[in-house]
C-alpha cells in the first residue's frame, strides 16, 4: 500500500492509500483469505476487476473500477453493476465509462 496526496483512496486517518495492482486496491483492506479475483482486465490506467468475497454460502461479488492516480492504483467499487448493458466494462476501458 502507498501513501500520498488525498483522492479516492483516501482512508478514515486522512492519507492517501494506493496500492500497487488493480486487484490489490479492489481487495481494499478486506483480508485476502476472504477475497478471490474471479476476473481482471486492464487498458492502460484504467482497469476492471471483479471479486468473489466471503466463502460460500454467504459469498457475493464485488465489480470495481480502478484508475491510477498519482502513481498508485485505486478504485470505486459497484457491488455488481447489473444495470448496465453488455460491453459496458469495455467502453469504461477505452475512457469513455463512469469514472
Amino acid at each position: 500500500m502507498r501513501k500520498g496526496a488525498a483522492g479516492y483512496g483516501e482512508a478514515m486517518d486522512g492519507d492517501f492509500h494506493g496500492h500497487d495492482t488493480p486487484e490489490e486496491a479492489a481487495r481494499g483492506s478486506i483480508p485476502d483469505r476472504f477475497t478471490r479475483v474471479i476476473w481482471s482486465e486492464r487498458s492502460g490506467d484504467r482497469a476492471v476487476v471483479l471479486l468473489e468475497v466471503n466463502p460460500e454460502p454467504a459469498q457475493y461479488f464485488d465489480l470495481a473500477f480502478c484508475w491510477v492516480e498519482e502513481g498508485a492504483w485505486v478504485c470505486d467499487s459497484e457491488g455488481g453493476r447489473g444495470d448496465e448493458q453488455p460491453g459496458w466494462y469495455a467502453d469504461y476501458l477505452a475512457g469513455s465509462g463512469p469514472r
